[in-house]
């Protein structure tokens, strides 16, 4: 033996290598005895199924609503679960037993359950109908699961020992419901002997959840719809008893007699209102009227124009009645004069101007515009047909894909293959067709837009000039008129104004009669509509909290009618938001003993153990701390 001062990793190396027959032989022994371990420890299946709960939407308040996953996960580990779980596993497994009369499950027995229904299975066995869809739901997979159960482990298992078989877990995985990319998963993971077993226990521990979950949300939805239909004959009880009382007080307070006489009063006074409005209007321009001819007479008279003998019956002066046939001559002169300077004006103007000529081209003008405006009305209508034809385009063009995956054989199997999208060029096309005619439209739009306001300058130039002659013309043409009356004779149109002064002041006095008596009927009316109204308010006032009660209680009642329609539908429609996205499929590999891995890790650790316990022999021997005896 080499001294602690000579000691060197080859000497270890050496002593390693004169005690290779000692390594092996332990190495080889650790790795018989796991294997014989491993061949005696039972054998654990796990299957596993998944509940999706669907994102929430809108529902009624008594609905049942979308749970929360904590919620479905304490309720999957309840022991209201486990116990429905462990009597449905008892009472099946006891059907099974009647069905197949104690010979076991063979081919026969599990086409023959198959082949029977939930209702023959429940007189057969004398079950309940859940117990006997529970057994008829099950594959020839399910059944052998359940006749793996025996009823002596059945018999001493205890709800830990059926938690401990189960457990959940929550994860978030890319499923589409509704709409939704994402929604959370609940994977139920249940573990047995056998494959079938724990396939069996999962699929039955999500059924069972989902029972219970129902007779959850339906009991809780019964008991509300039950109080909601008491709470709302109660409250119609109520209301039809104060409406009972509302008719009573109307009749003590005459309500509706007053208000009909109201009515009927304010209907009167609103056409006395109107009567004497309107007269009133008559009068203010009877009244006007007079005062204008007046004043026209007086200037009339004051410019002289009139011959002496008239102005002297107007104004009541005597003197002056000398040298009135001078005057008079004088005037009809001047009267003529000036109608021939008027004619000769008006003649020189119209040579001048052609009015109709100019009034043509501007009609001619004003069609054009309404033609160009016609064809930018319908540039701009196809603009925006196009630019929805555009935007339904851009749309499914955004939704279409380039390209399609199609798969092609290749090499005994099929490969994805990329291939251009037909429909997403067709829409390309469409998409281009509809921007080129786009771009043309608006462009004939903007020239007609530019056609239009050329138009329009020109019209408006057209109606500036034709306005400024056409006035020019009026003046010419009334000056030659007004010369004309003139010289037609003054002494007429005299006589036909003081007439008509006297017709307009005869009005006045019946018209003035009429208003005071429409005034002194209109306040006898007003006298009766406040008396009325001093009634009805003093009852109304009396019936104000009746009404106001009866109004809260047209409130709860509609509420609690509506409330109670919500409750029905939900009675007639739960709809769970809890769904099994995938059942439990037996699984073919164990979980437990991974025998492979158990020889090879013992395997190793045997080859470490066996080669540090030489190591750390050499070192205490040639340390002096152990001598090796």
């Amino acid at each position: 033996m080499t001294t602690k001062s000579s000691l060197t990793f080859e000497d270890y190396l050496k002593e390693l290598w004169r005690r290779k027959t000692t390594i092996v032989a332990a190495t080889f022994l650790v790795a018989f005895a796991t294997a014989i371990v491993s061949l005696l420890i039972a054998k654990v299946y796990e299957a596993k199924a998944q509940l999706i709960v669907l994102p929430p939407r809108y529902k009624p308040e008594l609905a049942s609503q979308t749970p929360e996953v904590k919620t479905c996960q304490m309720l999957l580990g309840s022991p209201a679960v486990l116990r429905e779980l462990y009597r449905w596993l008892v009472e099946g497994r006891e059907v099974l037993d009647n069905l197949t009369k104690g010979e076991g499950m063979t081919a026969d027995n599990i086409e023959g359950i198959r082949s029977l229904n939930a209702a023959m299975i429940q007189v057969q066995t004398g079950r309940d109908e859940t117990i006997a869809r529970y057994v008829d739901n099950l594959d020839a997979s399910g059944l052998k699961g359940l006749a793996e159960f025996r009823p002596k482990k059945l018999a001493e298992m205890t709800l830990e020992d059926l938690g401990e078989m189960v457990r959940s877990e929550v994860a978030e995985e890319k499923k589409t419901a509704i709409d939704v990319i994402y929604s959370p998963i609940i994977v139920l993971r249940a573990r047995g002997k056998t494959g079938p077993q724990a396939a069996l226990l999962a699929n039955t521990w999500a059924s069972v959840f989902l029972k219970v979950y129902s007779d959850l949300v339906r009991n809780d939805i019964v008991a509300s719809q039950n109080y909601i239909s008491s709470e709302a004959a109660r409250l119609q009880k109520e209301r039809a008893k104060l409406q009972e009382e509302i008719r009573t007080s109307r009749q003590r307070y005459n309500l509706e007699f007053l208000t009909s006489r109201m009515e009927a009063a304010t209907r009167d006074y609103g056409e006395l209102q109107s009567e004497l409005s309107r007269q009133r209007l008559e009068l203010d321009y009877t009244t006007s009227r007079l005062a204008t001819l007046t004043r026209t007479l007086n200037a009339v008279e004051d410019e002289g124009v009139w011959i002496g003998a008239t102005t002297a019956t107007v104004s009541g002066d005597k003197a002056g009645v000398a040298g009135t046939d001078r005057e008079m001559r004088l005037k009809a002169l001047s009267a003529t004069q000036r109608s021939r300077r008027a004619a000769t004006e008006l003649q020189t103007f119209l040579a001048q101007y052609d009015l109709d000529t100019l009034r043509k081209k501007r009609e001619r003008a004003q069609m054009d515009l309404l033609n160009f405006q016609s064809q930018l009305k319908q540039d701009t209508v196809k603009i925006e047909k196009i630019a929805k034809a555009l935007d339904v385009a851009r749309a499914r063009l955004a939704k279409a894909s380039p390209t399609l995956t199609v798969s092609r054989p290749s090499g005994g199997g099929t490969s994805p293959v990329e291939i251009p999208n037909p429909v997403w060029e067709d829409i390309q096309q469409e998409l281009m067709r509809l921007e080129v005619e786009n771009a043309e439209t608006t462009g004939s739009k903007a020239k007609l837009e530019q056609y239009v306001k050329q138009l329009e300058t020109t019209i408006r130039d057209e109606d500036a000039q034709l306005n400024r002659l056409s006035f020019e013309h009026d003046r010419l043409r009334k000056n030659l008129e007004s010369a004309q009356r003139e010289d037609d004779g003054y002494q007429k149109a005299y006589a036909q104004l003081k007439l008509e002064i006297y017709e307009t002041a005869e009005k006045i006095g019946p018209l003035r009669s009429r208003v005071v008596h429409l005034e002194a009927n209109a306040a006898a009316v007003r006298a009766q509509i406040d008396d009325a109204q001093s009634s009805i308010t003093a009852g109304q006032t009396a019936m104000a909290p009746l009404q106001a009660r009866d109004d809260a209680f047209a409130r709860y009642v509609t509420f609690t009618l509506e409330k109670l329609h919500e409750a029905e539908l939900a009675v007639a429609q739960p709809g769970l938001d809890v769904k099994v996205a995938s059942e439990a499929i037996a699984p073919k590999k164990k979980i437990w003993p991974q025998r492979t891995l158990m020889v090879l890790v013992m395997t190793f650790v045997g080859f470490v153990g066996s080669v540090v316990a030489i190591c750390l022999r050499d070192y205490l021997v040639a340390t002096g701390i152990w001598t090796g005896r």
